[in-house]
């Protein structure tokens, strides 16, 4: 038979080492850039946990859709959505761990463990990407192995950031931003080395008396210049001599520079404002408050990744099901603004009072206090001291 009928055709190993250490390489300054190295970049580690941070905190509610009807149906959520992971891991680690993966490599993936009697997942254990392998057959089919081990199609969750055309393996970051990485990577090194290593002198002891210094003496000289200074006193200088400190001049802090430019290009590679990360913001644009912030990094920023991980979530519910995050926990505004707004809502009967005391994190009232806030609005006759006047008499005279 034809071996060439099982030949294999790799779609992009998430699992290799996407840009291979070699030192000459100017595209990535020299540096290897993998997982573990992109992660020791200030700008990467911000953004990565700032998007995995605000993703897995939103809480997740499920909904059924009604024939007939515009009003979804709030569902109790499955466990799947609560304990997805047989590890220890809630879903708001889970939920951390995925976007962490898909935001480094671009892709995320689980092995489902176990079903409920319909056939829904209601457990899946999640990998790390550099441990698993796509490849597609000659046949047109794909072929997922964890860990070396092959694993049934139907049997894996395979959630995708950004994908090409032609291919199911979402695109890496690692790898389409290595020379930005590589060039932080450099640049950290860089400043290690000047400021840890001592690969510079901090100062420089000279005398235009002395033509040339024996070695020992210029030992015993510096000697007992760090013997005076380390010890917080006082450095007498005689017979000529002369203390000069060096300091970073304008082309070796260049790398200063470096450093904020390629933190606002990570910013940009992962979809967050700089500013939210400590890089200096792009323009002159301000907010009138922290809603119309919340409002624009959702829009522009954080939102289509909800919306993706909400269509990806909806595949372990049944077909008529839903899942939403309640983006209302990222658009938090002040106390005022959401009184009023309680306020708006309970009078035109888009809200119960119960049920904006629950976005409080408050229990419902109690019969006694809705009595006593009935009294509140409409006082009984008789309160205040205000008893029932006596009825006129009608016979009286006006003096």
């Amino acid at each position: 038979m034809n071996s060439l009928l099982f030949k294999k055709r790799d779609l992009g190993d998430p699992g290799d080492q996407l840009v291979p250490s070699r030192a000459n390489n100017r595209g990535t300054a020299g540096q290897r850039v993998d997982w573990e190295t992109s992660l020791t970049i200030p700008g990467v580690w911000a953004s990565v946990q700032l998007r995995a941070n605000i993703l897995s905190t939103l809480p997740i509610d499920v909904f059924l859709r009604r024939p007939g009807s515009d009003v979804p149906q709030p569902m109790t959520t499955p466990q799947v959505l609560v304990t997805p992971s047989g590890n220890g891991l809630d879903i708001l680690d889970w939920l951390f761990a995925s976007q962490m993966s898909l935001d480094l490599r671009g892709n995320a993936f689980g092995q489902i463990l176990a079903r409920d009697g319909f056939g829904y997942p209601t457990q899946i254990e999640l990998w790390h990407p550099d441990r698993v392998t796509v490849r597609k057959t000659h046949s047109g089919t794909y072929v997922y192995r964890f860990g070396g081990s092959k694993v049934a199609t139907e049997d894996v969750w395979h959630e995708r950031a950004m994908v090409a055309p032609g291919s199911i393996i979402g695109l890496s970051p690692i790898k389409y931003a290595a020379t930005t990485m590589g060039v932080a990577l450099a640049a950290e090194e860089y400043g290690a080395d000047w400021f840890g290593t001592g690969s510079h002198p901090s100062s420089i002891l000279t005398n235009p008396d002395l033509e040339e210094l024996e070695e020992d003496d210029a030992a015993t000289v510096k000697e007992r210049f760090i013997g005076s200074v380390s010890r917080n006193e006082p450095a007498v200088l005689s017979g000529g001599w002369k203390y000069q400190s060096i300091q970073l001049s304008p082309g070796e802090a260049q790398f200063i520079e470096t450093q904020k430019w390629t933190l606002n290009q990570v910013a940009r590679l992962f979809g967050v404002p700089p500013e939210m990360i400590g890089g200096e913001a792009g323009n002159s644009l301000t907010y009138a408050n922290v809603e119309q912030r919340g409002l624009d990094f959702t829009a522009f920023n954080i939102g289509p990744t909800i919306f993706r991980r909400e269509r990806a979530l909806s595949k372990l519910v049944p077909r008529a099901q839903f899942v939403k995050f309640n983006e209302g926990a990222l658009l938090r505004t002040d106390l005022l603004t959401r009184y009023r707004a309680y306020s708006i809502a309970v009078k035109a009967q888009f809200l119960h009072p119960d049920e904006a005391r629950l976005k409080e994190d408050l229990p419902p009232l109690t019969k006694a206090q809705k009595e006593d806030l009935a009294n509140m609005v409409h006082p009984p006759a008789g309160a205040n001291g205000e008893g029932d006047l006596p009825a006129e008499d009608p016979g009286a005279k006006v003096h």
